[in-house]
């Protein structure tokens, strides 16, 4: 007996991409200049008292099975906050931030939830991560956030020349 139902993914968003209609769409030219981040992390629209409170933020994006790796603002809300994540999503997600640039905590949650193809399986693996994470003394995570400023700060500087770059590329693509 299955513990989730995994219905087919939608290709809605690869046909938005492809058919360059998101690029035309309105809404596009209403948020482009406020895409994610606006300058510092207390003028973000995700900035909120509540979350300096969170050790881990459990990121559940929009499909747990894509055949692909696919983030949204969900994904990167953790690292413009500056907090730890765990990513239930498709598989090898966190190997594609990796190669965008971002460092993820795999020193101190078990990540290799990532590598399971299996959206039940990874489900499950993701559990067992937060549960270890649960585990943990709370002075540890107080520690580790302490000692691994520098990562958060890495992260949250690569996100803003991520969009940078992203912004320019989608402009020279409605230049075309």
């Amino acid at each position: 007996m299955r513990l989730i139902r995994i219905d087919p993914h939608s290709n809605y968003n690869d046909y938005l991409v492809t058919e360059r209609s998101l690029l035309e769409h309105a809404v596009y030219k209403d948020v482009k200049d406020t895409l994610l981040i606006h300058g510092d992390q207390n003028d973000t629209r995700f900035s909120a008292d509540f979350y300096k409170n969170f050790g881990l933020d459990i990121v559940t994006e929009s499909v747990l099975n894509y055949p692909y790796p696919y983030t949204t603002e969900k994904t990167y809300r953790p690292i413009i906050e500056k907090r730890m994540f765990v990513m239930l999503n498709s598989a090898g997600t966190l190997r594609v931030l990796h190669q965008q640039g971002f460092e993820t905590f795999g020193d101190i949650i078990d990540e290799t939830y990532d590598d399971i193809h299996d959206p039940e399986l990874r489900l499950l693996a993701v559990a067992d991560s937060v549960k270890q994470f649960c585990k943990l003394d709370l002075e540890q995570i107080r520690d580790y956030y302490r000692n691994n400023a520098d990562k958060f700060e890495h992260n949250y500087q690569n996100l803003i020349e991520y969009k940078n770059r992203e912004i320019k590329r989608i402009e020279a693509l409605l230049d075309e």
